[in-house]
């Protein structure tokens, strides 16, 4: 295995993580005396509350001979390109955690739950928000089990919203009133960056943690179609259809001509430059968050421990920094408005446990992630990772939580987007659209039309490297 800049290994041998009762956890079985086996987790994320769940189904599993090592990446596009070079060579782990539209697209990579009455198709839609369902269950089968539905929202300084909105002290629930938003809170001055206070982050991808994330959500509300359904062709470009006015439009171009303006000084929504962050600056748009030079940025709720651990860095440099007080969240606004419409649209970020083709005992592998998804063990998660919960029943609770409730009640009405080529690809093309569009070098129509041949190119190479990695598994001792 090629060396990684983070790799950590941890040999899960005692017990930690609740004290909790000793309970069936649908083992497949003690393993024949004298063997031992060591399942091997990979993830990108999380390694540590994998690890003390690992030790907990160790205590209750009692099964001698079963060792449990997790194996961190640096990120999960790393992890999907190791396992996809392992399992050609015949080898790889024993259980993924990784995201869930890789998990969806991915089946023949792994390994369903066998008939279970206990744990059927059914029950686990009844059990898990929808975005979480439909990436797991496909063909009547469960090919994972999530623990989390994370997605965007918007992170915003109250302060300058109370100082500066007229008739609201949060952001607007529509994309209109949050363009009118930000020409209000934005303060323009003549110091290089031209911004004394940036009113949103948003309109570029080179120095935004989340850019191509948030024209993503805006074409799926708008109703851009991604790819045909075949897969076959890309339709970025050629994607029509009737806006809220009435008039038929390209929707494709609407929402990136949306999302453009906020970093083009021709339109009054102007808020954003390559110079109030660059793509070196540490957190890049959330450090001037911090300082208080933009009032609003998007996020995840992971973002919000990332955001008190960046403030804690920078005030040891002797920065001013906006008090944590004022650090709020708001659900990520509409085209149409929620309370008319009672309709909300935004991504959903899934993340699950899998089981690849290969592994030593799929029983065993199944066995854990079985225990994985049961409600206690959702709970210590959410309160060791802050993420939002993927099960229905702890919807209500978690969205009660001040700034973190807003995730979890995104997490019961987002959706997912499938995407059949890799997810780096995929965010690598749009950020080059986006740079392309922000220094003027192409139109919007001729740069989405260039990006909608790349996807296309870009699927039949994938499709021609499925094709080489079954040839190479087959052949595989």
């Amino acid at each position: 295995m090629k060396k990684f800049l983070a790799v950590v290994v941890l040999l899960i041998l005692g017990f930690s993580f609740s004290a909790c009762k000793k309970r069936d956890v649908g083992m497949a079985g003690m393993l024949p005396e004298g063997t031992v086996l060591k399942m091997q987790i990979w993830t990108a994320q999380e390694p540590d509350f994998i690890a003390a769940l690992g030790r907990e189904f160790l205590s209750v599993a009692q099964t001698p001979g079963l060792q449990v090592h997790v194996i961190s990446f640096d990120s999960d596009a790393e992890l999907q390109h190791e396992l996809a070079e392992k399992m050609a060579e015949g080898r790889g782990p024993d259980v993924i955690f990784t995201a869930g539209d890789w998990i969806h697209q991915n089946s023949k990579k792994l390994v369903p739950l066998l008939q279970d009455e206990t744990f059927s198709a059914q029950n686990f839609q009844n059990t898990f928000v929808h975005a979480a369902a439909e990436s797991m269950i496909f063909e009547n089968q469960i090919w994972g089990i999530p623990m989390a539905v994370d997605s965007l929202a918007v992170i915003f300084n109250e302060e300058h919203l109370i100082d500066r909105l007229q008739d609201r002290n949060s952001p607007a629930a529509t994309w209109t009133d949050f363009k009118s938003d930000v020409e209000q809170l934005t303060k323009t001055d003549n110091s290089i960056t031209r911004f004394l206070v940036s009113g949103a982050a948003i309109g570029r991808a080179d120095n935004l943690n989340y850019g191509v994330e948030i024209l993503e959500n805006l074409m799926l509300q708008i109703g851009t179609t991604f790819f045909e359904p075949e897969n076959a062709v890309a339709r970025f470009a050629t994607s029509a259809g009737v806006m809220s006015d009435g008039t038929r439009a390209n929707l494709g171009e609407e929402a990136l001509q949306f999302f453009v303006s906020f970093a083009s000084p021709k339109y009054k929504n102007f808020s954003w430059n390559e110079l109030i962050a660059t793509s070196e600056t540490s957190g890049r748009d959330f450090a001037p968050f911090l300082q208080g030079k933009v009032s609003m940025i998007f996020g995840k709720s992971r973002d919000l421990k990332f955001l008190k651990k960046l403030s804690g860095e920078q005030d040891r440099s002797g920065e001013k920094l906006i008090s944590e007080k004022n650090i709020k969240v708001a659900f990520l606004p509409q085209f149409e408005d929620p309370a008319q419409t009672h309709t909300r649209d935004v991504v959903a970020d899934v993340w699950a446990f899998a089981v690849p083709r290969g592994a030593q005992n799929e029983e065993m592998s199944w066995s854990f992630l079985k225990f994985s998804g049961k409600k206690e063990n959702a709970v210590s998660f959410h309160n060791s990772t802050l993420l939002p919960t993927a099960r229905l029943d702890l919807i209500a609770e978690q969205g009660d939580e001040p700034n973190l409730g807003i995730f979890a009640r995104q997490a019961k009405f987002s959706k997912n987007n499938f995407v059949p080529i890799s997810r780096d690809t995929f965010s690598q093309e749009f950020s080059k659209l986006i740079f392309a569009l922000n220094e003027n070098q192409v139109s919007i129509e001729t740069g989405l039309k260039n990006l909608e041949n790349a996807m296309t190119q870009e699927l039949t190479r994938s499709a021609n490297r499925e094709k080489q990695f079954e040839t190479l598994r087959k052949s595989a001792p």
